[in-house]
């Protein structure tokens, strides 16, 4: 059936506009995803109610690489680029703006003006709540942002961002013990690290060289001597005790805790606590002490840790700094073991370890530790706790040196899994995040070379910081921005071609009446 006069009209008319938005949502589209990045966001925190970060992310800005912007523009700089008056003047002149910041690669070493400039940007986050977004760009949309910031191109967020109540930060600790034949009465040698890592945006807090080159160590370490324990005839009076902990950049809270309700009868039979720390950093090992240890299980440890270390081609350095007990802070782990009269050390790859648990926080601590120089970091220390374990016996050498030994592949997985999954407080609060399916992993691998594991779950208690956090994975688009002369010439070529399909529809003279009609 042929469709009648009007209706035919009608629909030839609707045509070209069906097309025309066909082609604009297929080129939105375009558009769109070739400029769509997820980034790191510092959003706005609260600590014990005070505010710092940024008080808002989303963004519909023009782009620019200018640092001298109007209070409209998204201003994309490099981290070296960053200077305190650039942060000053950029807060003042550009409320509501958005700065993108785009961080060193990590193929080489970071410059020292990179460095100094990044420990600014974060120095200043913590400290204030600010007026402007603040976004972390990495190296691979650099060439994006400066194509962007090169040309009309306007930066729209879309943020994933959710915020929740307040929170206390999770205070959990793996607690795996390692018992002899002989039972569970004789001394105890304790070995623990922290798994948590802190960075100014919660999305970028991995610290690669700091806790996950550690806690990789520790769980290989739980992994050999589980194997050893059970497997050599050597007769010794000492259990191992692990603790894998949490809020390590916090005080370290979850192990103070822990220690405070640990039995006493326990506690009693400490004769060493470790620490491990910043094991992916330097090429020597230095052993932090609160105090000189000359005698005792400690001593032993320090000449037997010498002593492997020299074969491994290792220099090691004893660093005594005085603890500072009238101080509620805690800078390092054996400080919490130290001001419980037990004899203790952390093992770093650090000189000097942070003075603040502020300084523990850094974004650009996200290049993969070397798994070669790791690993025979684990084996000075595995065949040091080894010596003082079996009371100095020779077989000790020889046996890490072929069955017992490390391995390479084991700590190369898990340095790559924890370098690359974000372990922030936020994070830990969720309970469906990675960072919390990574916790449950440690926790089997621990299980399955334990041979005891409990684990404590609980939160940082009163009086320590209380956070409010926020999903930080925020979508940026980056759209091209046509002069508006571009615009008016689109309109005046649809508004000829439909007048040309109007025309051939009605015939020319009943258009030109038509018209008349309009606007006569």
């Amino acid at each position: 059936a042929r469709l009648p006069d009007r209706a035919k009209s009608a629909a030839l008319i609707s045509l070209p506009f069906q097309m025309m938005r066909t082609t604009l949502v297929l080129l939105a589209l375009v558009v769109c995803s070739w400029g769509l990045r997820a980034f790191p966001a510092v959003h706005g925190q609260s600590s014990n109610g005070t505010a710092f970060g940024s008080s808002r992310i989303d963004v519909s800005l023009p782009v620019s690489a200018e640092a001298q912007t109007g209070e409209s523009a998204a201003l994309f700089l490099r981290a070296e680029d960053v200077t305190k008056e650039a942060l000053e003047t950029f807060a003042t002149k550009n409320k509501g703006s958005a700065l993108f910041i785009t961080l060193p690669t990590l193929d080489g070493a970071i410059s020292v003006r990179a460095e100094e400039a990044i420990q600014l940007i974060e120095s200043t986050v913590v400290s204030s709540s600010l007026p402007f977004s603040v976004f972390f760009t990495l190296e691979e949309d650099e060439n994006i942002m400066k194509k962007a910031a090169d040309s009309s191109f306007h930066a729209v967020t879309q943020s994933r961002t959710k915020a929740s109540a307040a929170r206390a930060p999770v205070a959990n600790l793996f607690e795996s013990r390692l018992h002899l034949r002989g039972g569970e009465s004789g001394p105890i040698i304790l070995v623990s690290a922290h798994y948590d890592a802190d960075a100014t945006a919660p999305g970028l807090a991995v610290g690669a060289s700091q806790s996950a080159a550690s806690t990789a160590a520790l769980l290989e370490l739980v992994r050999v001597f589980g194997r050893l324990y059970n497997g050599v005839e050597l007769s010794t009076k000492y259990s191992l005790l692990f603790l894998l902990h949490s809020s390590g950049t916090l005080n370290f809270e979850a192990l103070s805790q822990h220690m405070n309700t640990m039995d006493s009868r326990i506690t009693q039979r400490i004769e060493l606590a470790l620490a491990l720390d910043f094991l992916g950093e330097g090429e020597k090992l230095y052993i932090h002490v609160a105090e000189a240890q000359d005698e005792g299980v400690a001593a032993d440890f320090q000449k037997a840790l010498a002593e492997s270390a020299t074969a491994e081609n290792i220099n090691v350095e004893i660093v005594q700094t005085k603890m500072d007990t009238s101080s509620s802070v805690i800078l390092s782990g054996h400080e919490v073991y130290a001001r419980r009269s037990i004899s203790s050390a952390t093992v770093s790859g650090r000189a000097e370890l942070p003075l603040s648990p502020s300084k523990r926080t850094s974004i650009t601590d996200r290049r993969i530790p070397d798994t070669d120089s790791l690993y025979h970091r684990v084996r000075v220390i595995s065949t040091a706790l080894a010596q003082v374990i079996y009371n100095g016996s020779s077989t000790m050498s020889s046996l890490f040196a072929n069955q017992f030994a490390p391995s390479r592949d084991m700590l190369h997985e898990w340095v790559n899994h924890l370098a690359s999954t974000p372990r922030h407080h936020a994070q830990l609060i969720d309970k469906k995040s990675d960072a919390a399916e990574t916790e449950a992993t440690m926790k089997q691998h621990l299980s399955s070379w334990s041979t005891s594991l409990t684990v404590h779950n609980s939160t940082i208690v009163s009086g320590a910081p209380q956070f409010v956090t926020h999903d930080t994975e925020v979508d940026v688009s980056v759209l091209v921005v046509m002069p508006i002369s571009f615009d008016i010439k689109i309109l005046g070529g649809i508004l000829g071609y439909l007048a040309i399909l109007y025309a051939a529809i009605r015939g020319p003279k009943d258009a030109i009446r038509d018209v008349s009609r309009i606007f006569g």
